[in-house]
């Protein structure tokens, strides 16, 4: 988590600091789920809440960015799917939906490139002019 009372903070680039929030925000999703999980496995009864409302926070956090970025019938969709599942339901959530809601974050999360190990441009050695084209050198 931030320590927003550290001196170190100050000079961290604000993008940087939402990384880590949204991060934060999956770690605690994760950590719900496999809670959540080892329960059911266990063939003891879970409950649903702490999964769901950590789920939710996790959807927030990514809301400006999918307001901005996604089609507005898809935005619409999402919103309503999150409101229906997550946004003060009581009622249980099959776990397909719980994973499909999920994944849906995490390719957001992806394609923001937060969660990628794989950032390395590969380099294509048969054609420099492209490369410098795409450079804009020359």
């Amino acid at each position: 988590m931030v320590d927003f009372n550290k001196e170190a903070t100050i000079g961290t680039p604000a993008h940087n600091v939402v990384k880590i929030l949204l991060l934060q925000a999956r770690a605690n999703v994760l950590e719900a789920l496999e809670d959540y999980n080892k329960k059911m496995c266990k063939g003891i009864e879970a409950d649903q809440s702490i999964l769901k409302s950590r789920l939710l926070t996790w959807f927030l956090e990514h809301q400006a960015y999918l307001d901005r970025n996604l089609k507005k019938k898809d935005w619409v969709q999402m919103q309503n799917r999150a409101k229906e599942s997550l946004f003060f339901n009581q009622d249980e959530l099959k776990p397909e939906k719980i994973w499909e809601f999920i994944k849906d974050l995490n390719k957001i999360i992806d394609k923001l490139k937060v969660t990628r190990v794989d950032t390395r441009v590969s380099y294509d050695r048969s054609n420099v002019e492209l490369d410098n084209e795409m450079n804009e050198l020359f």
